[in-house]
């Protein structure tokens, strides 16, 4: 029985690493949720098209630098690298583009397929995730 006690305190359990694309999957969701509340507040889509959003925060303003004002994520994560399967370092980045006061694209790249969303570039919108 000791045996088996001593064995039991070396080994420790930890959860399965998470891959990359599961972080892009999370992340997206995530700004998805943020442009939602910002639609709520302002009936209209943050203004513009950025290529990258990445380190910028999404306050009462749009995206910006640094945020007055209602704050709807403090700062957009930096996809996880490096870039995974057919992702190209340019792909690797989350993307976004108002199309209209009610429509926007949000582009990123996953290695493979993660959560029902395809490997490749993908393209997220106010409907749907791809």
């Amino acid at each position: 029985m000791l045996s088996i006690w001593s064995l039991s305190i070396g080994t420790q359990v930890r959860p399965p690493k998470r891959g990359g694309d599961s972080f892009r999957v999370s992340d997206v969701k995530m700004i998805q949720t943020a442009l939602e509340l910002y639609y709520l507040d302002q009936g209209e889509y943050p203004d513009g098209s950025i290529t990258e959003i990445e380190g910028m925060c999404l306050g009462s303003n749009g995206f910006e630098e640094s945020c007055s004002g209602k704050i709807y994520v403090s700062i957009i994560p930096f996809a996880h690298t490096p870039a995974d399967g057919n992702c190209t370092d340019k792909d690797n980045s989350y993307s976004y583009k108002r199309l209209s006061p009610h429509g926007y694209t949000l582009t990123y790249c996953l290695g493979k397929s993660t959560s029902d969303v395809p490997e490749g570039v993908n393209i997220a919108t106010e409907e749907h995730i791809f």
